[in-house]
């Protein structure tokens, strides 16, 4: 009973760690470093994807710290709560290209 008690605290610490917010962080790090890769084949026009993509990890970086820190050992409302902010901003950024 104890072993299954630890693995599920190891289990909830890394979902703390690894949340919406930090995943979309990802992507976007990840979209940025592809755009200044293909810069020299576009031309310059794949720096819109940094410019796309730099105020949305800042603005992640920042709702991921202050929902981290206001809802410190909860798990659960920190993963509806940024897949939420999460779920907004993917349906701005489509409002804004559509």
């Amino acid at each position: 009973m104890i072993g299954s008690q630890n693995s599920l605290h190891v289990f909830s610490k890394w979902l703390r760690i690894i949340s919406p917010c930090v995943i979309a962080i990802a992507f976007c790090i990840l979209a940025i470093i592809l755009s200044l890769a293909e810069l020299e084949k576009t031309g310059g026009w794949s720096f819109l994807g940094v410019i796309f993509f730099f105020p949305a990890l800042v603005i992640l970086f920042v709702l991921d710290l202050v929902v981290k820190a206001i809802f410190k050992s909860n798990t659960l409302y920190i993963w509806l709560i940024e897949l939420l902010i999460v779920a907004i901003g993917v349906f701005i950024f489509f409002g804004f290209i559509g």
